[in-house]
């Protein structure tokens, strides 16, 4: 399987993603464009996309998203972890 353009594999199926987003509904409260992350949605739930392993087959996508308290217990939620992409020196293969 190729990386997406993020450099990223297999992004979908693993756990929920802990995401830094606040959680709106589309439309609602929606950032500016260019203003990243900042928000004037209230409230401590975040975003969290692309399904789990314990979950059906259509939350397995990366349109999925939904919203969960930082203080829920459960075992399907995680972090992905990613950096800037780095590609191999041609002396080192």
């Amino acid at each position: 399987m190729l990386p997406n353009a993020f450099g990223l594999h297999h992004v979908h199926g693993n756990v929920f993603e802990w995401c830094q987003d606040r959680f709106v509904r589309y439309g609602e409260n929606a950032p500016d464009i260019g203003a990243g992350l900042r928000s004037s949605a209230k409230g401590s739930a975040r975003v969290i996309p692309s399904g789990s392993f314990d979950k059906s087959f259509w939350q397995a996508r990366s349109a999925y998203r939904r919203s969960e308290s930082p203080q829920a217990p459960g075992g399907n939620i995680g972090l992905r972890s990613a950096g800037p992409r780095q590609t191999r020196s041609p002396l080192l293969c």
